[in-house]
């Protein structure tokens, strides 16, 4: 709701940012937005949505932890994958154990 208002409000009186000088005087370019990071991101969110069901918490939850890594560039895709599953695991164990409520079990719940 306020990311819409705050949307609306950029529209209607839009900022024109003062352009960024060096030491001469020059403009600066500014630096150019990493889209290919925010797809990945965005895409693991989108993941992450379709699987919680059917998947189930575990596996969605070390999609988008893992897709979230990758985004941000990391490389190690193997490790970044299993640290994405133990933090989604921890995450279930907590909800769980601590909190008495239960996340989407998925395929996980057969076994």
């Amino acid at each position: 709701m306020i990311a819409a208002l705050l949307a609306v409000s950029i529209l209607r009186n839009p900022d024109v940012p003062e352009p960024i000088l060096n030491e001469r005087g020059q403009p600066i370019q500014a630096p150019a937005s990493n889209w290919r990071a925010a797809g990945i991101t965005i895409g693991s969110f989108v993941a992450f949505a379709v699987l919680l069901l059917p998947a189930g918490w575990i596996i969605a939850g070390a999609v988008v932890f893992w897709g979230v890594t990758v985004g941000l560039g990391g490389t190690n895709y193997l490790r970044n994958l299993l640290i994405g599953f133990a933090m989604s695991s921890i995450v279930q164990l907590v909800f769980a154990g601590m909190l008495g409520l239960t996340l989407p079990p998925g395929v996980m719940g057969m076994f």
